[in-house]
């Protein structure tokens, strides 16, 4: 009953034109099996008969074609910003090429009982966005970057879904602008951080000197 790679890519694609007018659902997944040529009953099998399991296939499939295209690209010569603004520009036009399916997807994963499935999404998209951006932060970092692009990945998403600008343009103006605001709050918090740590020091140092 196995799918190879091959087979769940051509699935995947086929799956996303059935999408707009079926919804994401097990009868868009039957015609696309159809189409690929893969038993229908093998394709819902490995879906474990789940919607659920459609959605995070999607994702996961967005999430490598950014990968794939962003390493065609010389990131290491951008600064930080234009890195993390350029993978996010990627997925969405990985995206793009199926607009409502991806507006079906959010209004899916926006029902309250699949909104954990759509944090772990979130969630490892915002870390491969990382990754691809060069980021080796292990420490409290870590953490905080990807809760902090997290926002702006959500918030641009949906500007992008009702953006009809060419070519997303001002999605992308609004991703820029996002990531400024961020990157002002993330410098004034660390400059607040070494100013309270200056105090500390100072603080520490001459209560030893009195000792």
């Amino acid at each position: 009953m196995f799918i190879d790679k091959k087979q769940y890519t051509s699935l995947i694609k086929n799956l996303l034109t059935y999408v707009p007018k079926h919804g994401w659902s097990m009868q868009a997944l039957e015609l696309a099996a159809n189409k690929s040529k893969i038993d229908p009953a093998k394709a819902r099998l490995h879906f474990h008969h789940e919607v659920s399991e459609l959605i995070s296939a999607y994702s996961e499939y967005l999430d490598a074609s950014m990968s794939r295209e962003a390493k065609k690209l010389s990131l290491s010569a951008m600064k930080i910003r234009d890195r993390v603004a350029t993978c996010v520009i990627l997925r969405l036009k990985a995206m793009d090429k199926h607009k409502e399916a991806a507006k079906q997807a959010a209004a899916y994963l926006a029902i309250p009982t699949h909104a954990a499935l759509g944090t772990k999404l979130v969630a490892k998209t915002v870390n491969n966005i990382w990754y691809e951006s060069g980021d080796t932060a292990t420490d409290f970092n870590y953490y905080s970057k990807r809760a902090l692009l997290s926002g702006v990945y959500i918030s641009t998403l949906t500007y992008w879904m009702n953006d009809n600008s060419e070519n997303f343009e001002n999605s992308v103006e609004f991703l820029y602008r996002r990531i400024d605001n961020v990157m002002c709050i993330y410098k004034v918090k660390h400059q607040i951080k070494d100013f309270f740590g200056s105090i500390f020091k100072n603080f520490s140092d001459s209560s030893g000197s009195k000792q």
